[in-house]
């Protein structure tokens, strides 16, 4: 997708978790896991820098589920609290149910996963090399869709399916089909077609009739959210909580369009690995992550334990949802105000389930005299970037980032030269010249994208 220095409207995750050393994996905590817990994400949202709902089960029993925050705004302004049963934008966390309802259809012998992409949609490139079983694992080598430069003209508008193929036909192959594992929404729109011509049923109705209605999950959608009573909207947080655009949900489709709320992400987990949905052979593949992905599903490393399940990210709705097998635990967070780096709120909320040591996050932030500020005042470009970076001072005496052709952003200073953005997780270092007048570069962090700008001449 096109790097941006702003929220990105459809994003991929990919596994994450760690932290934690062995030294601190040896329980200690004697307060309850729904009171550390609920310390957490309250300290979080008084500073806001989290809304959403999370659920964590153990052993078979919910110890807690709690919203927090507002799911949208009255149309005088005014927040409306979220609870227990509002629906959340649960991004790539899709990919999952699509996965889910594909491996059915292998169990009931309607498709195999040896069969050609050629056989359903033979226009889309090498699609008489690609098998169902590499679009499932990301071993397709098809372009993702959502990194092409034209996407955000086109992704907040309706758009057919003939259209989304039409787009996807044109799109070159990165690498051929089986060489590499390598994330792309392109495979998932390409299932979820897949789903509706195999079925001749909406990829909804196959949902409803196949997972949602079976697990008793009534807050489950795969349908525009503002038809959906209690539906959180997205939000980014600049100052004050602000609306984000939603991508339209025609685009994510089978990928990342689906709502659902943190206790009926818990439920369809569990029920997966309880076999009510798919043969103990399908869960096998599914759970296979041998070649880096499995078939809708990622693995993820939590000092020595390792949870399988997945993220999902889309417009300002963050997402995560584990299985750790070993220990009878899920944990399932839904989160529509996200400004805390949601892996570390992963990290932070896992600390706490396995009763590990945690101290609440610091919010404390530095004053920076705007003497010192204005020494690093310019214009930053990078060579083989797109964007140059403008750092000004505003009229509050404040120090602002704007990104070629986007709007200013505030810094948040965390030392004389360390600076931040929260709400895009971007970090900002200033480094002095060689020559020891005045500052002339910095380094730019963006989640696992670090790039480092020099300042232009005046």
């Amino acid at each position: 997708m096109k790097r941006s220095l702003t929220l990105i409207a459809f994003l991929l995750l990919l596994p994450s978790f760690q932290e934690v050393s062995s030294a601190q994996e040896k329980p200690t905590a004697d307060q309850p896991v729904s009171a550390t817990l609920q310390d957490l994400f309250s300290h979080l949202e008084k500073h806001d820098q989290f809304m959403g709902s999370v659920t964590v089960l153990k052993d078979g029993n919910v110890v807690f589920n709690q919203a927090f925050g507002q799911r949208g705004l009255t149309a005088a302004g005014e927040p409306v609290l979220a609870d227990s049963q509002t629906s959340y934008g649960i991004g790539s966390i899709t990919k999952m149910f699509t996965s889910v309802l594909i491996n059915q259809m292998v169990d009931a012998g309607q498709i195999s996963l040896d069969d050609k992409l050629s056989k359903f949609f033979p226009d889309v490139v090498h699609a008489d090399q690609i098998t169902i079983d590499q679009l499932l694992r990301h071993r397709s080598g098809l372009k993702n869709i959502t990194a092409t430069p034209d996407y955000p003209a086109w992704s907040r508008q309706p758009q057919t399916r003939q259209a989304m193929l039409e787009r996807i036909e044109k799109l070159p192959a990165d690498f051929p089909a089986g060489e590499k594992t390598e994330y792309s929404n392109t495979n998932f729109l390409l299932l979820g077609y897949l789903v509706e011509k195999i079925s001749a049923q909406p990829f909804a109705e196959v949902l409803k009739e196949k997972i949602t209605d079976p697990l008793g999950m009534t807050r489950t959608f795969f349908e525009p959210a503002s038809t959906i009573e209690n539906n959180a909207d997205s939000f980014r947080h600049i100052n004050e909580w602000i609306k984000v655009p939603p991508t339209d949900p025609s685009v994510p489709h089978a990928a990342g369009v689906i709502v659902s709320t943190s206790g009926d992400l818990v439920t369809f987990i569990s029920g997966l690995f309880a076999g009510k949905l798919v043969s103990q052979a399908s869960l096998d593949r599914m759970t296979d992550t041998s070649g880096g992905l499995g078939q809708g599903l990622m693995s993820f490393p939590f000092g020595r334990k390792r949870a399988l399940g997945h993220n999902g990210a889309i417009d300002g709705f963050r997402s995560g949802l584990a299985y750790f097998p070993e220990d009878d635990v899920v944990i399932a967070i839904c989160g529509n105000g996200v400004v805390y780096p949601f892996n570390q709120l992963m990290i932070e909320s896992l600390k706490r389930v396995f009763a590990m040591p945690a101290e609440l996050p610091s919010f404390a932030s530095v004053e920076v005299s705007e003497k010192q500020l204005r020494l690093y005042e310019g214009t930053y470009a990078a060579e083989n970037f797109p964007l140059k970076i403008t750092i000004a001072v505003d009229g509050d005496g404040k120090l602002t980032g704007q990104a070629t052709g986007q709007s200013a952003f505030p810094l948040t200073a965390k030392s004389d030269t360390d600076f931040r953005f929260d709400a895009a997780q971007i970090r900002l270092e200033f480094f002095e010249s060689a020559a020891g007048k005045g500052y002339d570069r910095i380094r730019f962090q963006q989640g696992p994208m670090k790039q480092e700008f020099k300042k232009q001449a005046p």
